[in-house]
């Protein structure tokens, strides 16, 4: 009696197990097919402005990001995160503690159509000469452009 029990036990996990894999699999089968890539742009409390491509499981891990830097003239540039000295990966894990605000952006966004077309990295260019148009200016706004 007792081994009857442990293998109707064995297999009762087995198809516990098969059907939390079947689960999980299903999931991301439908991730794909109906979760459209979103763009979003996060305000974080110390003043930075990050924009990307908004993970389906956690809204916080941002791939492709980009943010705004500020020139010594005063313009902003759009820079990729990626490109950054240091090289870090293509994916920035947010503080959601540190989010003061965050927002979709638009389908017709021209900001997703420019990290979008990011040009491959080519290994032993320099970044000016692979990307010499890796940062577009911003413009500032009238009022902005009006106080200075």
């Amino acid at each position: 009696m007792l081994k009857n029990f442990s293998s109707n036990l064995t297999v009762t996990l087995i198809y516990i197990l098969l059907g939390v894999i079947l689960g999980i699999f299903l999931i991301f089968v439908i991730n794909k097919i109906f979760y459209k890539n979103k763009y979003a742009v996060f305000f974080l409390e110390d003043g930075s402005v990050y924009f990307g491509e908004v993970s389906f499981l956690n809204k916080y891990n941002l791939k492709n990001p980009v943010f705004l830097n500020r020139t010594q003239d005063g313009n902003l540039n759009v820079v990729y995160y990626s490109d950054l000295f240091y090289l870090p990966q293509n994916v920035l894990h947010l503080n959601p503690q540190k989010v003061i605000a965050w927002s979709y952006l638009r389908e017709n966004s021209p900001l997703i159509d420019y990290i979008k077309r990011k040009p491959p990295i080519i290994p032993g260019q320099s970044q000016q000469q692979q990307q010499p148009n890796q940062q577009q200016e911003v413009p500032q706004n009238q009022s902005q452009q009006k106080s200075q």
